[in-house]
This record gives C-alpha cells, structure tokens and sequence, in this order.
C-alpha cells in the first residue's frame, strides 16, 4: 500500500540499468514510456554504440557476420514481438562490403503486457543479446540486459526513450508508394526494375540507389550496377549470392534512394518472373 500511495503522490519513476559494453560496443534498454500501463504495449529501445570503426550487423549481414539478436527473459503474461530494425547501412568487414550499424543505432521491440498487472508495482524485463562486433578483425559476444519499469493507471513518455525511438521511426523503412516493381534472376545475376506510379505527380528522379536484400539472394560485396532507362524508369542489376535461398520467388528488401540531400529507405518486394537464359 505505501509503494501504491507514492506513486499517487509523486508518479512512477523508471530504474534504468546502468548501460552494458562489451569490446567495442555499448548498449542498453530503455522504455519509450515511464511506465507500464496493463494490458497496453510498450515499445523499448535497443541503444547500441560503436566504438570508432566499429560495426555489428543487420538482420541480413551479407557475405559476412552475425545479425544481432535478442532472446527475452520475461515474466508469466509477456510476449515481445521481433526487434524492429533501422535503416541499415554499408559497412566494412575487413575488404568485404557487408550490412550492418556503426555509430549510435536503435532498434525497437514491442513487448505486448498482461491486463492483470497492479499498479504499485514493479517489473523487471530481462533480454540476452548476441551480436558479432567487426573491424577488421571480428569478436563474437554475448551480454544480459534489463531494466526495471514500474506499473501504472497511466504512463508518460521517458524523455530519452521517446527520443530515441522517434529518431529511429523516422528513417525507418516506409511503405512502397513510389515504385511499380519487376524482377528476373538468373545464375550469377538478378534485375530489379523500377517504374515511378504516375500518383507520384512530377517528383525529381533519385540520384542514387541502393538495394539492401533482406534474404541473403544478393551478395552484399559487390557494387550494384544502376541504370537510368527513361524519365521514373530504373533497372538495377544485381549480383546473386552464391549461398542463397534455394527456389525464391521474390527479391525483397530496403532500397535506399538519394536526391541531393535527401535519403528515403522504402521497402521493396518483386516478384521474379522467369529467368533470364
């Protein structure tokens, strides 16, 4: 009773633990909220920072490396659903062009809570991660998390969380609305061609594009070769892995497109028509 009457009086205060590095790598959870509300989802933040030159990985790593993970040790009632991932970017894994994060990165979990929680209380969520952190050289690791979240009627948002996860949903992957999409795959390459939708009005066509395959079909090292056919008419030529899934039927992925100053990650799925001979 006297837990529940302070925070009446002076609302639910989150104990955050103490952040974890390991090597080159700092990381640690941190809620979007200052509390849980039962039955209501809280998102938490994943807060990863590299040492200088140093990565870890995406959730397709490429030609090299281990995509991060995370497995949760949650009380009776709690169910996190699976890590929400950032834009990825092109590192470098010694010579090797590979996917992954350097610098600051977050990525975001949804962790669904149980209606019968009392307000008053207190919960810990508890996470192990393994990652592969790389230079050029690579070191295999494993660390535990937690943070203690209190429960409450209602809740506000964590001045750091809610900034981190805001941050993060902005370059998140966006629904394709810009592109019309096609596909071939053939023995040692596969095209992605892009045909701008007339309902994207008179918009400048991207500078640049980039595919970051999300199921390991395209090897990661290679450059990507991209052509401009007409006016909102691209053909991206695409180098395939040679240990990719077996019998594909689509290319999916993050495709980074850049004009000027401005990159827009949109997530992409082609479907493959026939191979080429």
């Amino acid at each position: 009773m006297r837990t529940f009457l302070s925070l009446l009086l002076i609302g639910p205060t989150l104990a955050a633990a103490a952040p974890v590095r390991d090597h080159h790598v700092v990381a640690e959870l941190v809620p979007e909220q200052d509390a849980i509300v039962p039955g209501k989802t809280l998102t938490v933040c994943f807060n990863i920072k590299h040492d200088d030159k140093w990565h870890t990985y995406w959730k397709n790593p490429g030609i090299a490396g281990v995509p991060i993970k995370l497995d949760w040790d949650l009380p009776e009632g709690f169910e996190a659903g699976p890590i929400q991932w950032a834009r990825p970017q092109r590192v470098k894994m010694a010579i090797y062009n590979t996917f992954g994060y350097e610098g600051e990165v977050t990525l975001l979990i949804d962790i669904k809570t149980p209606a019968n929680l009392e307000p008053g209380t207190e919960v810990e969520l508890k996470a192990t991660s393994v990652w592969m952190m790389c230079a050029d050289t690579c070191h295999p690791s494993s660390a535990k998390f937690s943070v203690t979240v209190p429960v409450a009627t209602s809740s506000k948002p964590h001045s750091r969380g809610k900034r981190l996860a805001d941050e993060t949903r902005k370059t998140m992957p966006k629904e394709n609305r810009r592109w019309d999409t096609s596909a071939t795959l053939g023995e040692k390459t596969g095209t992605l061609t892009l045909t701008r939708r007339e309902s994207t009005g008179d918009v400048a066509d991207p500078d640049k594009l980039y595919l970051f395959c999300s199921e390991g079909l395209i090897d990661s090292h290679p450059e990507q070769k991209v052509e401009r056919l007409r006016p909102g008419v691209f053909r991206m030529t695409l180098p395939r892995a040679e240990f990719g899934p077996k019998n594909p039927t689509e290319i999916r992925g993050v495709l980074l497109s850049t004009t000027g100053t401005e990159t827009e990650a949109i997530s992409i799925r082609a479907k493959l028509s026939k191979s080429p001979k």
